[in-house]
This record gives structure tokens, sequence and C-alpha cells, in this order.
């Protein structure tokens, strides 16, 4: 339960649609993302690796009959935890990704359309400053 309310919380901070308590740049986001990613790859490629059988006792014990050799389940858990860490990271990714182009899409419409209600004042401010500048150059 502990993992997958975490992972809820990081996707809905990160790529959720609803409003969340705080606004995140995608940069952070992507950011936070990338961070996550070494976390899932060094905990399934360690219990892939594991030369024994964690909690072999308790397996053991309870003796499941399909599983007739813990240590390679363990390591094909440890293939799959991996992956399944991996691969959804990398689906958010192309989500945010995508949410970020929009992001910047809306964000050049609106100086659009700013621009063409003040006719350009602040590209006009901006021309006058290099001009000023460039003139000041001259001088020296």
């Amino acid at each position: 339960m502990h993992f997958i309310i975490s992972g809820y919380m990081l996707y809905w901070l990160n790529i959720g649609v609803a409003a969340a308590p705080r606004h995140f740049s995608p940069l952070y986001k992507l950011m936070v993302l990338l961070s996550s990613l070494p976390f899932h790859a060094f905990f399934g490629i360690l219990v892939m690796n594991y030369k024994t059988v964690l909690a072999e006792s308790w397996y053991s014990g309870i003796g499941l009959p399909w599983i007739p050799d813990l240590l390679q389940s363990q390591q094909v858990g440890g293939g799959i935890a991996w992956a399944a860490g991996e691969i959804p990271l990398f689906i958010v990714m192309l989500a945010l990704a995508w949410q970020w182009f929009q992001s910047d899409m809306r964000e050049a419409r609106r100086g659009e359309r700013q621009a063409d209600r003040d006719d350009d004042t602040e590209l006009k401010a901006y021309n006058e400053m290099l001009r000023e500048m460039s003139q000041t150059d001259r001088r020296a």
C-alpha cells in the first residue's frame, strides 16, 4: 500500500490534471521524475543480482508449490521490479513532455494576443533600449 500511495502522489503532482496544492514548473517536475529513476533501477538490480534468497525461511515455510526455485523466482522478480519501475517512468516522461509543449504553446499564444492588444509595446521598448545602448557605445 505504501508504494501504491506514494507512487500515486508522485504521479498526481507530476502529471495530474487536477489542481495540485502547488504548481511546479515542467523542468522541476522532470528533475523530480529523473531523480526517482536510479532508485527503481538500484532496487531491481540489487534484488536481481542477490546470490541468496531474501527471507528464505519464510518462503520455504509457506511452501509455494508453483515456485520450485526460490532464487530464480527472486531474480525474475527483481527484473520485473526494475522494468515495472522504468517503463511507467518513461511513459510519464512522455506525458510530461507533452504537457510542457502544450504549456509553451499556450504561453506563446498568450504573448501574441498581448502584443496584438498593445501594438507590441514590449518589443518596441526593447528595440529602443538596444538603440540607446548602441548610441552610448558609439559615443564612447
